[in-house]
């Protein structure tokens, strides 16, 4: 009986899957134009800094601050500018929370794909990166503090997508004669002989009139935020209880370099505590008598401390001890933070990937071709090429090198200002040759001051016999 059941087992979790499979990928609550809601919404569209270059542009700067993971002189400024931006977006993102309304904000899909790209690939930046494992500790608390920046930015921009999706409002769809007055932005419908109508609205950093009706091509909620939800808990929850292990388990065991940046995380949640707690607790189960007998042995004395280690040095077992076998789990701890950055860095690709795709219809006030796109791709580029000339400069004329003009350049150049000020260059050098007089007499003033002090001394002690 129950192999049977063993058997049937797999076939009833595949077809499980299967149907569950079927019910996600049901096109029954697609519309018209293959979106998720009403045909034709009410929309703000995407604003300049949020548009597809600007995106591409902090999504390169990203990936190269790991790939010139070693060069300190490059990876400084494209990770101030990276970080600048997202923070920038995540505050921005968290002012957009609001209950859903009749025009939805796209910059809200914008901020989302920037802020969950930044979040996810913040811990292989802190695992990889070499500029930051060699960096103070408190550089490395602003990396992480950014990092929890964007992952309050993108939890709250993806709130906003559920409850915008949850919520989408129909305009309201006029005939033609009714819509001769209107002040606003119009439609056509795709199934009747009418226009949809979205009249202004106010809304926090948009113009009033920046509301325009457009077909409704965005994807459900839980599709937008398919891979960075799931792949986010996972890792904060896998962090969290290997975290606990390290700090109860493996307290007093040496802990791989590479873990700095997770030891840095943990102070700032209080991680530490936790394990301190429990640690004290493992101690506080012990009796007192064993406590008292180990603190007596561990402290003793200094003449019985130094016998002691006599005695130990003077005894050599012919049979050492062997050292006491590692847990077959401290290597899977030790590199557990490299394999999770690892799979966070591939979730990042698919986050990134599936972002664009699903978010390259969207309306934007801002076409790629106009130059607000792209100064600040000129602009990286002009900072990029800035850093490269100064370090080969630099390690061409050497750091110590300076460049100053020469005596006789330095000369010429001051004749102007010493004619500007009346100052010729005959009187120069009488003050100058005036000067060395002077400091001459006054070391010959004090030399002789000196010899009177040594004759007066010499005549004291002679007098004094």
């Amino acid at each position: 009986m129950f192999p049977d059941k063993a058997s049937s087992m797999p076939v009833r979790v595949l077809f499980l899957v299967i149907f569950c499979s079927t019910f996600v990928l049901a096109n029954d609550d697609l519309n018209f134009y293959g979106g998720h809601g009403p045909n034709v919404i009410c929309v703000f569209p995407l604003s300049g800094p949020y548009n597809l270059l600007q995106r591409l542009l902090f999504y390169t700067l990203l990936i190269f601050v790991i790939i010139a993971r070693r060069q300190k002189w490059l990876v400084l400024g494209a990770l101030a500018s990276t970080m600048s931006y997202s923070g920038a977006a995540a505050i921005h993102g968290m002012l957009m929370v609001s209950p859903a309304r009749k025009s939805i904000d796209l910059d809200v899909y914008g901020v989302f794909a920037i802020t969950s790209s930044g979040a996810m690939l913040a811990a292989p930046i802190l695992t990889w990166s070499s500029t930051l494992m060699c960096a103070d500790k408190r550089k490395r608390l602003i990396v992480i503090l950014w990092g929890i920046l964007l992952m309050f930015g993108a939890l709250f921009t993806a709130a906003c997508i559920h409850v915008n999706g949850a919520g989408f409002i129909t305009p309201e769809c006029l005939s033609r004669n009714e819509t001769i007055s209107f002040n606003g932005s119009l439609f056509p419908s795709p199934t009747g002989d009418c226009l949809y109508t979205c009249p202004p609205e106010r809304r926090l950093f948009r113009p009033n009139n920046d509301v325009i009706a457009f077909p409704n091509h965005t994807n459900r909620p839980r599709d937008i935020t398919s891979v960075f939800l799931p792949a986010t808990l996972i890792y904060v929850f896998t962090w969290i209880v290997l975290e606990i292990i390290l700090r109860t388990v493996f307290r007093n065991k040496p802990i791989d370099p590479q873990l700095a940046p997770a030891m840095s995380a943990t102070e700032v949640v209080g991680m530490r505590r936790i394990g301190t707690f429990v640690q004290n607790r493992q101690n506080s189960g012990k009796p007192k008598d064993l406590n008292v007998s180990i603190q007596a042995i561990s402290s003793p004395s200094a003449g019985e401390s130094s016998a002691a280690s006599t005695s130990a040095s003077s005894w050599s077992p012919k049979n050492p001890q062997l050292p006491k076998p590692s847990s077959r789990w401290a290597p899977f701890c030790r590199n557990a933070p490299f394999y999770f950055a690892v799979a966070h860095f591939s979730a990042f690709i698919v986050n990134v990937v599936m972002s664009e795709f699903r978010i390259k219809d969207l309306p934007s006030n801002e076409q790629p071709k106009e130059i607000g796109q792209w100064i600040p791709w000129v602009s990286v580029a002009l900072v990029v090429f800035s850093q490269t000339l100064n370090h080969y400069l630099k390690v061409r004329r050497g750091p110590e090198e300076k460049g100053r003009f020469s005596h006789q350049d330095e000369e010429k150049a001051m004749t102007y200002d010493h004619w500007k000020f009346g100052i010729s260059p005959q009187s120069r050098i009488r003050q100058q040759q005036q000067r060395k007089r002077d400091d001459l007499k006054g070391v010959g003033e004090h030399l002789e001051s000196m010899m009177f002090k040594n004759e007066t001394t010499n005549t004291t002690r002679r007098n004094s016999f």
